[in-house]
């Protein structure tokens, strides 16, 4: 059984200085053993707020720079617990960040698919097909009432995922 953290659209060093309290005090409570960021995270330096909690897995946004775009890529599949897990970012594509994540992994096996861009904490399972989650952002909230993250649970050939929000 693996506990994963799921965030991203942190913006650090345009909206964001450090882990907001409720997302740092969160993910210890929860034990987390994974972060995976989903993009937008913009300051480098950034992970080791992350990685000071629990090892960090990443793929850059449209609004990272190029150091992070070679580090982590856009997009991939890990092997998390004997599940396949895609992560992608979701600007890559004419259609919104849901349906652009679901188009990436279209020809793909994979249990999972965790997106960001959007700012919008969502979660469905589609039918015959993988879980698909954006974690929201839990420092720029947009258009949403409330910052948010998520915490993914994997193991015992399922995901469950819970969504946590904060002001």
């Amino acid at each position: 059984m693996a506990i994963i953290g799921l965030v991203a659209d942190t913006h650090f060093g345009a909206h964001a200085r450090g882990l907001p309290k409720p997302l740092e005090d969160g993910l210890r409570a929860a034990r987390v053993e994974l972060i995976l960021h989903l993009g937008d995270l913009i300051e480098p330096a950034s992970l080791r707020y992350f990685e000071a909690i629990a090892p960090v897995d990443a793929v850059a946004g449209n609004n990272d720079p190029y150091e992070l775009l070679q580090v982590y890529g856009e997009r991939k599949i890990l092997r998390i617990d004997g599940m396949r897990v895609g992560m992608i970012h979701g600007h890559q594509g004419r259609r919104n960040a849901h349906e652009n994540a679901l188009r990436a992994f279209a020809y793909e096996t994979v249990d999972a698919i965790f997106y960001g861009h959007s700012h919008a904490p969502r979660v469905e399972r589609i039918p015959d097909g993988p879980l698909i989650a954006n974690p929201g952002s839990p420092t720029q909230r947009r258009a949403q009432p409330r910052h948010s993250f998520a915490i993914a649970t994997i193991g015992d050939g399922k995901i469950e995922l819970t969504h946590h929000y904060f002001d």
